[in-house]
């Protein structure tokens, strides 16, 4: 199963400040004029590997392969990423026999995550607690997620999308936000290009909205706080925006690679005053009704709601794991490919399940790798459950998220806040208990209670649990009463409007009239 895990941070930070920044006096006034109209009905789709981040346009690509076989797509990313797009491509000729695979391109160098693990950072260095106690750890990383990648690998990679750029000459390109060197590239060629981005509305477009409730209206990134901002609050949520804003704009130690990327060539390297423009298209799996309300968006913007990866469906993916899911059902706990339990998480967690398999009929499917020395007898008390197959562990599940919860046998999704967990979540219309870990995901803990369609499952742990707050939490959604029904029919009628959006089909559709619009 592909993870969620620290490096799509870097996305929502990147990108959403990009638009506070890109409204000050001193940015600059528009996009650059398009110099390069590309071949008609090509595509290129640039992306980071990671699941996080690439996600979103894999599946796009896969809705445009099915829908508009007339066109040609390329894809553009690390060495990694290839055996994806191999697959993409054979589900999508299941589906319509008329479509051509995808021309896979890759990219020299290191992906976003693999410069950020060379840089020293893990998933450990991540783990922080929400607001004021945890807001040091978030703003002294600011420059690896800014630029983890060495001034030498970033400009091997910008060079690489320029010579890609000249031999496909596509008409509409379409990027990661957070992929700086590419970005770069497309706005040297003054290339078209449309912002494919795996975030939220807020993370983008917080700034945009009047009398500057960003400081006093809506939780901090990482704050954790409730919407709106209780009035106790306010301040701390006025100095906690105040400090991020901060740490991304004082940044001495990206001096040196910029001035490097400058002298040889690029004249704005990373230039988060410009990620945002209002002349490119902006497209979001965001949907206003999966988001605190927002008065003011831009007219570039569409939302399309959740956009996931369609592959196989789940009897196909793993048999005898979907013939173990149609038993009952199931309570789907997967914190990402990256987190792993040390020896109290887990036990508080087992302590929970036995609890919730004595007193109900539902399974447990729980994605488990342990952290450093680890005693069997944390299981002790479930070795019952798991001899007679209500409480499943492994170590990697061979279905793919989206495909699993649409089976309709997932009862409830236990995630750790990711962006990706949550928008699959919403957009078949599961119930999600959110255990965040840190920084953007103690806001979609924040957003799930406030929608009415799940519940935080650690409030005053974080990011740690209990198992007294996991029991109180498990209670709320599976319990049968009127609050577990009310959030369980919540859930549901979002799922129908998440679906109406369109999705990656709706993301497809604006990308291919921009690849039919010709030079003129």
């Amino acid at each position: 199963m592909p993870g969620r895990s620290i490096y799509v941070i870097g996305a929502l930070l990147v990108a959403g400040l990009s638009i506070f920044l890109s409204r000050s006096p001193t940015a600059p006034d528009s996009a650059q004029p398009k110099t390069f109209p590309g071949r008609n009905n090509t595509v290129l789709f640039l992306s980071d590997t990671h699941a996080g981040l690439a996600n979103v346009h894999v599946a796009t690509s896969h809705a445009i392969l099915v829908e508009y076989p007339d066109l040609e797509l390329h894809y553009a990313s690390f060495p990694k990423l290839e055996k994806t797009i191999s697959e993409t491509s054979a589900f999508a000729a299941q589906q319509n026999t008329a479509t051509k695979a995808i021309q896979f391109h890759p990219l020299v160098g290191r992906s976003y995550a693999q410069s950020l693990d060379d840089v020293g950072f893990y998933i450990a260095n991540a783990i922080q607690p929400s607001g004021l106690e945890g807001i040091a750890s978030l703003c002294n990383n600011m420059q690896d997620f800014l630029m983890p990648w060495t001034a030498t690998d970033y400009l091997a990679i910008y060079k690489d999308v320029l010579r890609l750029l000249d031999e496909i000459d596509p008409i509409i390109v379409v990027v990661d936000p957070i992929f700086g060197p590419a970005l770069d590239a497309i706005r040297t060629q003054g290339r078209n290009h449309a912002i494919l981005s795996p975030n939220n509305l807020k993370d983008n477009f917080v700034s945009m909205q009047p009398w500057a409730s960003m400081f006093w209206k809506y939780p901090a990134i990482s704050s954790g706080y409730p919407y709106p901002v209780p009035w106790r609050l306010i301040p701390a949520n006025f100095y906690l925006t105040i400090r991020f804003i901060y740490s991304v704009l004082h940044t001495p130690r990206l001096a040196e690679k910029k001035a490097f990327l400058k002298a040889n060539g690029i004249a704005k390297p990373l230039d988060v005053f410009t990620i945002y423009q209002k002349d490119y298209l902006w497209l979001s799996q965001g949907l206003p009704e999966a988001e605190f309300p927002m008065v003011t968006l831009p007219s570039n913007l569409v939302t399309c709601g959740p956009i996931f990866r369609s592959t196989a469906p789940a009897e196909q993916q793993d048999p005898e794991l979907a013939a173990w899911l149609s038993r009952a059902p199931t309570v789907l706990i997967n914190l990402g490919s990256k987190v792993d339990y040390d020896e109290n998480g887990a036990g508080e967690l087992v302590k929970v399940i036995k609890t919730l398999l004595a007193n109900s009929t539902v399974q447990v499917l729980w994605k488990f790798n342990k952290r450093g020395p680890f005693s069997q007898d944390v299981f002790s008390e479930v070795s019952d459950e798991i001899k007679e197959g209500r409480l499943r562990l492994e170590k990697w599940l061979n279905i793919d998220p989206a495909a699993m919860l649409e089976t309709g046998h997932i009862a409830v999704s236990v995630h750790h806040g990711g962006a990706n967990c949550f928008f699959e979540a919403v957009g078949v219309g599961i119930p999600q208990i959110v255990l965040p870990l840190w920084v953007d995901l103690y806001d979609y803990a924040t957003r799930v209670e406030y929608l009415g369609i799940g519940v935080l499952g650690s409030p005053v742990s974080a990011p740690n649990w209990t198992s007294s707050e996991l029991t109180t939490a498990f209670t709320r959604v599976l319990d049968g009463g009127q609050e577990a029904l009310r959030i369980k029919e919540t859930a549901r009628r979002l799922g129908e409007v998440a679906r109406k959006a369109g999705g990656r089909f709706r993301a497809a559709e604006e990308i291919s009239k921009l690849a039919r619009m010709g030079s003129g």
